[in-house]
């Protein structure tokens, strides 16, 4: 089965070293670049463009290190701001829950002899008003791609990493697939 893209695309790498040396190489590579702000919390890394090139799209880079079977693995995902991420999920959530009450009222309509029409043409709304949103997210997305590549070939190039299609996986938000390559 064919899975749409995420809403926010994220990767996966596995690494030879720790998570500790995970943590100083990017630590490091961050303080040389000295363009990109960045946050370090313990095992969390928050990432994002320069100011001069913010825009509202702009992704924010999540990473967080984890140690699995004798490696540390990478896992990081890509987001707006988070304060656009955290408006945009509260409306999607409330455009579905307003969409399922919808047909619940529908059917409730049809139940006691009512007319389900006005009922049903708003859960329609609704829910076409969250997949409007889901739209937009990717073509955020497209519209942040050149941001979303700079920021993941910063990590790599941390980390020493080749490639994001060499030996080390992107992995999709939902599917543990390979990302497209337009969406890592």
């Amino acid at each position: 089965m064919v899975m749409p893209p995420p809403i926010r695309p994220t990767f996966e790498h596995a690494l030879d070293m720790t998570e500790a040396q995970t943590i100083e190489a990017l630590t490091a590579a961050f303080e040389a670049d000295r363009l990109h702000p960045f946050q370090i919390q313990g095992k969390h890394i928050l990432v994002t463009v320069p100011k001069a090139s913010r825009h509202f799209w702009s992704p924010y880079l999540s990473m967080e290190a984890s140690e699995h079977e004798n490696r540390t693995v990478l896992h990081g995902r890509f987001s707006p701001k988070p304060t656009i991420w955290t408006g945009f999920m509260l409306s999607y959530i409330a455009l579905t829950t307003a969409g399922c009450f919808g047909l619940m009222f529908g059917g409730s309509q049809m139940i006691v002899g009512h007319s389900p029409a006005l009922a049903f043409m708003l859960t329609v709304f609704f829910l076409l008003a969250a997949l409007g949103m889901y739209l937009a997210s990717q073509v955020g997305q497209k519209l942040a791609q050149a941001q979303i590549e700079e920021l993941h070939a910063l990590i790599l190039e941390a980390l020493k990493i080749e490639s994001a299609d060499g030996a080390e996986e992107a992995r999709s938000d939902s599917a543990n697939e390979p990302l497209p390559a337009d969406s890592a």
